[in-house]
């Protein structure tokens, strides 16, 4: 009988200790739920406001590139209304003739004598000369 009241308390203490692991991992399975709640509600946050984040993006970039667009087509316009060639003779024309100090320049260049700076010419030519 002894050993049979020997066995009952083993039994007794390992369902005690049994009951304990249960009960321990009962409260780390809550506790890990909870977590992997609070990390799918946190995650969940954090994509929908990078969602809106992108629409913002999407929109102003349309909204920059309209405007882009209708500057270039304004300014592309204006360079193709211009008679690039005849604008440039005439600013060209107009600005050296109405400039007197242009004139002067101009005259004052054609009276100036002109000297050789000798480069590239050899010893020898030189003694000859």
């Amino acid at each position: 009988m002894n050993e049979r009241n020997t066995e009952i308390e083993e039994l007794r203490q390992t369902g005690s200790e049994n009951t304990t692991t249960i009960a321990r991992l009962t409260k780390l399975n809550a506790a890990l739920k909870e977590k992997f709640r609070l990390y799918v509600r946190d995650s969940t946050a954090t994509v929908q406001a990078m969602h809106e984040d992108m629409e913002q993006a999407v929109l102003s970039a349309s909204a920059k590139s309209g405007e882009l667009r209708e500057v270039g087509r304004r300014v592309l316009e204006e360079v193709e209304a211009m008679d690039t060639v005849s604008e440039m003779v005439t600013v060209a024309s107009s600005s050296s003739a109405a400039n007197p100090r242009v004139q002067h320049l101009k005259q004052s260049r054609r009276n100036r004598r002109q000297y050789d700076s000798g480069i590239g010419v050899d010893e020898d030519s030189l003694l000859e000369e």
